[in-house]
């Protein structure tokens, strides 16, 4: 038997979301899967101060 193979990519970005600042000065940390085409993002439920 032949075996097929695919190649599948993978990534996990997190970053800082600048354009929804609060009034206290801190921003949101964002996330972003992507598999393949396929993108997910979420709130990592934790701001910081710039």
């Amino acid at each position: 038997m032949k075996q097929l193979s695919k190649r599948s990519t993978f990534a996990v970005l997190f970053y800082i979301n600048k354009s929804k600042q609060k009034k206290s000065g801190l921003c949101p940390i964002m996330g972003r899967i992507t598999i393949d085409t396929g993108v997910a993002q979420f709130s990592a439920k934790a701001d910081v101060n710039l």
